[in-house]
């Protein structure tokens, strides 16, 4: 419009309103239209693929993209991506999720790594300068609100346990554009946030917000901010909670998806797998266990799961079937899983504990599932805004079976997966003041369940 003014096509008060309202209109009808074809598409093309929802929590997202539809045309982008979230979070099932794609980018986020810990809340892994000082610190409040009610407001927009939520809902509170759709604040420019430091203080600080291209590497996960060591050669300059001198086993060597370690004050081999995925080195766990296990004899194995997103489970299914053989006499098996613990990470915890029956011992925290849940399926992406939605069309059940039940996964009954409960038989979370003080509460019991 500046352009026709500058030329002087209109000059007349009344001509430059209708010039502005004609484009506007039809921009307006334009947008509706692609919202509309992109929220008819969850309709056609997500809810008849996707099998976790039960015949009420379909019927509740059939009413809630209704309600979308009545507002195509007046949502923002970021709160088109929200319905989106919504819609597959109402399925209740932690491998049904909405995510962004290539042509959409969410805009400027917060300059810190936020996670949840139960005994504190919102945390800061990481800062950028200059809010270096924020690191290590417990978030209260966001743009005056307590930073539980905003976490809240976004675990609405993730299925599955509380455990997965809470892992997940960090990231879309970092990123300004959802907090303005969700109605929690009123800019993307800058949030303000008041965080009790280390040291107890107590800071309230307007944190201006950055392009995700100045924050660096990505993490391939969460649970890889925790460790504080750099994302392989990136020199972005994070202000870390913790140091990375003396760190407890599981946070060293990080950019590795799986290791061998000999632990001779355990006489124990520990073993860590951090993702079934085969494009992230999982084919060659089993060599380089194999190998440390045959040059070491160990009486016991630890085998650390806590961060493994999942993956392939029949990649290192057959080597977890037959790892018990290498235990030494009276040996144990030790399985670490902890929050992070997902997927083909459950499925592997249920094939070792079997193996080794009563010479297993479960260590740790909840996992990232229930017992019971949807997995395999696809991905479908919406012709517009290009949002995609990972559907689920294959049950397991590892707590009583599904043989017999319609989608029962063949795997459920070929690995033997069935466990029962998935809660940890020597429980031990990792609290935040555990991890400030670079202590392995899991490495700490099992440690004290071999000396008794």
């Amino acid at each position: 419009m500046k352009m026709l003014w500058a030329r002087g096509a209109l000059t007349a008060g009344f001509l430059a309103m209708s010039a502005w309202a004609a484009p506007c209109s039809t921009q307006a009808q334009d947008l509706a239209d692609r919202q509309r074809e992109d929220i008819t598409f969850l309709r056609q093309h997500y809810l008849p693929r996707e099998q976790a929802f039960t015949q009420n929590s379909r019927a509740a997202a059939e009413r809630y993209i209704d309600q979308l539809e009545s507002r195509a045309g007046s949502l923002s982008d970021a709160q088109l991506f929200l319905g989106f979230a919504r819609v597959a979070a109402l399925a209740d099932n932690a491998h049904s999720i909405a995510g962004i794609g290539h042509s959409y980018d969410p805009g400027p986020r917060l300059p810190l790594v936020i996670t949840w810990f139960d005994d504190a809340g919102l945390v800061i892994l990481r800062a950028l300068p200059p809010n270096e000082d924020l690191a290590g610190g417990e978030i209260t409040a966001i743009n005056g609100r307590p930073a539980a009610e905003v976490m809240d407001a976004f675990r609405q927009y993730y299925g599955g346990p509380a455990t997965r939520r809470n892992i997940l809902a960090p990231s879309l509170l970092s990123t300004p554009s959802m907090l303005v759709a969700a109605g929690l604040a009123d800019t993307t420019s800058s949030v303000l946030v008041r965080v009790t430091l280390t040291d107890g203080t107590e800071v309230e600080r307007n944190i201006a917000t950055v392009p995700r291209a100045t924050l660096g590497a990505s993490a391939w996960w969460p649970s890889r901010w925790w460790s504080p060591e750099p994302i392989g050669e990136d020199t972005t300059a994070w202000a870390t909670a913790i140091s990375t001198e003396d760190l407890p086993l599981y946070l060293r060597d990080s950019d590795s998806y799986n290791r061998a370690v000999p632990l001779q004050d355990l006489d124990a081999v520990y073993l860590e797998l951090k993702s079934n995925d085969a494009d992230r080195d999982a084919r060659q766990f089993a060599t380089r266990a194999e190998r440390a296990l045959r040059q070491n004899h160990p009486r016991n194995i630890i085998v650390d799961l806590r961060v493994d997103s999942g993956g392939d489970m029949t990649i290192t299914a057959d080597f977890f079937e037959r790892l018990p053989r290498y235990l030494g006499e009276n040996g144990r098996l030790f399985v670490i899983v902890g929050r992070y613990t997902f997927s083909a990470g459950i499925g592997s915890a249920a094939i070792l504990l079997n193996a080794a029956g009563d010479r297993a011992t479960l260590v740790g925290e909840d996992m990232s599932d229930r017992s019971r849940f949807y997995s395999e399926g696809g991905v479908v992406c919406a012709p517009n805004s290009g949002y995609c939605l990972r559907y689920t069309d294959g049950l397991y059940d590892h707590a009583t079976g599904c043989a017999g039940q319609p989608l029962c996964r063949r795997e459920n009954r070929r690995f033997h997966l069935i466990i029962g409960s998935l809660h940890p038989t020597l429980f031990v979370p990792t609290t935040w003041r555990d991890y400030l003080a670079k202590r392995d509460p899991a490495m700490e019991a099992i440690r004290a369940s071999l000396q008794r």
